[in-house]
């Protein structure tokens, strides 16, 4: 008899430990793809759980959750599903027993579940997955997929791939598993449907296409039956291509990325040849690139055949050309990027005092808030000068005809970032760069 109370004890210690092990875990998701459950790995879950999840999509779609498994006490245990941050926002469902709830989808960029059991009777539980559609993508390169162990039937998903600066995106889709002839991928050359279609998958398909801009929509359709495993791509951006010239006496260069990263197998040049310029000052402002395979090559002349003024490998590096032309090359390789590079530039002129200029061009305080005094005491200043300020694009976002030598300047509410004020007083232009914080 003790023996067999002993087992007995023994016997209900270890359930009591199994089911010690299956609660479940609250915690926040943040991304495109992942998997949470009721806390157990085998068996029925425990009583008295109260858990929560907080989900909020990747690059600001919505959010969706799909059950592959389902079994609660109907009527007691229940899954909460609301649209929002929290138990506040409104409810989309409320969930028991063994009928399976599908996918449910948010309106926003969040969705908030909560598990909670009562004191008594157990069953097998659930096991979720949650996705992100309708997804904006910025970053340059990524995966996208259908998000789903097996998709669903009735579904739409879509995603607008619109990365900084892209001049162009490449879309590999390389895993296709659909109903042939029923579930489809779709890639349209814009920012919806209704741009051209560069390509219709079904079945195992796959196959790559190049957008004509900086803008790419992928949409997945599947009908009312039948599922497989779905499809996963990949896709990478160009920021820059060609070659541009510049004749302008100064302005600013950069690989084109704007906020974002810059492209991979970027191949781009500029050609800087300012009319009448005798040299040419180059003032980097700011380089994030893979050190080991992208490279940023200055030549001091009008291709690459010219003599190396450097390989750009810091980002407060500046460089002077002999003569009045540059040349600027910048390739980057299959993977790996940065944020980039951007430089200003200065020339030389004949024909002008440019240098007496900007010898007597200063600016205070710099970094400033907007407010700074020009002053050009010195210059040969008769009738006023032509002041604008650029951004790193070449936009004047700025102008005003200065008539005092020294003119207290308010630029207004421009963003925070790097600037150019360039000065013109009779032909003569010189340039200083600035910082707004």
């Amino acid at each position: 008899m003790k023996t067999k109370l002993l087992f007995f004890f023994l016997g209900l210690i270890s359930l009591t430990t199994l089911q010690s092990n299956a609660q479940c875990t609250s915690g926040t998701f943040y991304g495109n793809l992942g998997w949470f459950d009721d806390g157990n790995l085998s068996g029925d879950y425990t009583n008295n759980e109260n858990c929560s999840w907080l989900i909020e999509s990747a690059m600001g779609g919505h959010p969706i959750v799909g059950f592959y498994n389902f079994d609660t006490e109907s009527g007691y245990d229940f899954v909460d599903i609301y649209d929002g941050v929290d138990a506040n926002a409104p409810l989309i469902g409320h969930f028991s027993g063994n009928t399976n709830p599908g996918q449910i989808s948010a309106t926003g960029n969040y969705m908030y579940v909560v598990w909670t059991s009562d004191f008594s009777n157990v069953a097998p539980g659930w096991d979720a997955v949650f996705w992100s559609y309708d997804a904006t993508f910025t970053n340059c390169a990524l995966t996208v997929s259908d998000g789903y162990y097996d998709y669903l039937d009735n579904q739409t998903l879509s995603w607008l791939i619109q990365p900084y600066g892209a001049d162009a995106i490449t879309f590999d889709l390389n895993t296709m598993d659909t109903e042939d002839g029923y579930d489809f991928v779709r890639v349209y050359d814009g920012v919806d449907a209704n741009a051209p279609l560069l390509g219709s998958y079904s079945g195992t398909q796959t196959g790559i296409v190049t957008s004509t801009g900086g803008s790419l929509y992928v949409e997945f359709t599947s009908d009312v039956s039948n599922v497989a495993s779905g499809f996963s791509a990949n896709y990478t951006c160009s920021t820059c291509s060609g070659q541009t010239t510049l004749t302008a006496p100064s302005g600013w260069v950069g690989d084109g990325s704007d906020q974002g990263n810059y492209g991979n197998n970027a191949n781009c040049t500029w050609l800087i040849q300012p009319t009448n310029a005798t040299s040419i000052q180059i003032d980097f402002a700011g380089l994030d690139i893979e050190t080991c395979c992208d490279f940023l090559r200055i030549y001091d002349g009008a291709n690459n055949s010219a003599p190396l003024l450097g390989n750009v490998t810091l980002a407060n590096q500046s460089m002077t050309t002999t003569g009045g032309v540059a040349f600027v090359e910048f390739t980057s390789d299959y993977s790996i990027n940065g944020l980039g590079w951007e430089f200003n530039y200065n020339s030389a002129l004949t024909g002008v005092e440019e240098t007496a200029l900007l010898a007597h061009m200063s600016i205070s305080p710099n970094p400033n808030n907007g407010s700074f005094r020009l002053d050009l005491s010195g210059s040969k200043f008769s009738n006023g000068a032509q002041m604008d300020v650029l951004d790193y694009t070449g936009r004047i976002v700025y102008s005003e005809m200065v008539t005092k030598t020294i003119s207290n300047i308010s630029l207004g509410t421009l963003a925070s970032g790097l600037y150019l004020v360039r000065v013109n007083i009779g032909g003569a232009i010189a340039t200083k760069q600035i910082v707004l914080n």
